[in-house]
């Protein structure tokens, strides 16, 4: 639900700033939410056959969200992002 939650804010967040806004091109795609929804259904479905691997692919996902992204960071300061 977590997931879900966040990629609608950041979406919401996005079409109100507006496409061509800083925020839009900082978060750009967004691949760590679309990465976390799909890890957890992925997970989810899992998890009706083997519980220890979906308890692994929960765990990725607080993995990847523990490495910091810094574009929006580096869009405030005015550095141009890849």
């Amino acid at each position: 639900m977590n997931a879900i939650a966040y990629t609608i804010l950041s979406k919401l967040l996005i079409k109100h700033a507006g496409k061509n806004s800083a925020l839009s091109q900082a978060v750009g795609k967004g691949w760590k939410g679309i990465l976390s929804l799909c890890c957890y259904f992925t997970g989810v479905f899992i998890s009706f056959f083997n519980s220890q691997i979906s308890i692994c692919i929960y765990t990725l996902v607080a993995v990847i969200w523990f490495i910091p992204d810094s574009r929006i960071e580096k869009k405030i300061a005015g550095k141009e992002t890849k």
